[in-house]
């Protein structure tokens, strides 16, 4: 009759239920412990992440609010404001839409009809309408491509396409606007190098994107782009903080097991002399 058998078929002690369950209750024990230690890290890290999510939350979204605005000296026109520019200063794009859409069908000008698309083209971005925002740009630049806005389009074009998920032209298309950048054009620069960072995070190069993103902190502290850059820095190393402890406790816990199946392997081994029974 078997240990439970023998356990069922008369009354038992304390003493024997411990002595049936003795072998189990250390790997168990073990076990039990190690996936607490192992699942109270993993809440702890990820409470500490999003705390960190929350702090920089505020001053990520500010930074992203940014691109609504255009750096000052986008703002500069040669003759009349377009109809609907106040509207888009103040905030309020989807009226500044209507109102640069008409007065763009109605332009007396070629530097009216440039002008006002691409002040819609801005306000379409503003409204995360990016599709449209792409339709417009190539008809400007299929008309005029060589308008004084020909280099502002191409920020605006890789914004774009990094909304779209097109990663890898918009990532082109920030390399080509920093390099038709002048050296008096530092925020835009360090705006277009903070996108770069984007798009590489976006595709999982987080080491490449942490270079950028450091980049624009280090060289860029007046950017507008600053505390966005600042709290991917912060993502970025606490998700590889996370990942090492994580691979670290997952090689321990099959450690721990690896030796306890050897060690019970050995231990009910004939060839080793040793009976456990005896």
């Amino acid at each position: 009759m078997s240990d439970i058998g023998k356990l069922t078929s008369r009354p038992v002690t304390l003493s024997q239920v411990f002595a049936f369950f003795r072998p189990v209750v250390p790997v168990f024990c073990r076990h039990i412990c190690l996936e607490t230690v192992y699942f109270g890290i993993v809440f702890v890290l990820r409470l500490f992440l999003l705390c960190a999510f929350f702090a920089g939350a505020a001053g990520f979204a500010f930074a992203q609010d940014q691109e609504e605005d255009p750096f000052p000296e986008w703002a500069e026109f040669e003759g009349e404001q377009p109809a609907g520019f106040e509207l888009y200063c103040e905030g309020r794009f989807l009226e500044a839409a209507a109102e640069l859409r008409k007065y763009h069908e109605g332009a007396a000008n070629i530097d009216q009809w440039t002008e006002s698309l691409y002040w819609l083209i801005l306000t379409e971005l503003a409204l995360e309408d990016y599709g449209s925002a792409v339709i417009d740009m190539n008809r400007l630049e299929r008309r005029v491509p060589e308008s004084r806005r020909a280099k502002d389009l191409l920020y605006h074009r890789g914004r774009a396409y990094y909304f779209l998920g097109y990663y890898d032209e918009a990532m082109a298309l920030f390399k080509k606007y920093v390099d038709r950048t002048g050296e008096r054009e530092q925020l835009r620069k360090s705006a277009a190098y903070y996108w770069i960072g984007e798009c590489l995070y976006s595709v999982g190069l987080r080491a490449l994107a942490l270079d950028f993103f450091i980049l624009v902190i280090e060289q860029f502290p007046a950017s507008p782009k600053y505390e966005a850059a600042s709290f991917r820095v912060a993502m970025i190393r606490q998700e590889k903080i996370e990942n090492e402890l994580l691979v670290l406790l997952k090689w321990r816990e099959e450690e721990l097991f690896r030796t306890e199946e050897q060690r019970q392997a050995t231990a009910h081994n004939p060839a080793t002399g040793d009976n456990p029974k005896q």
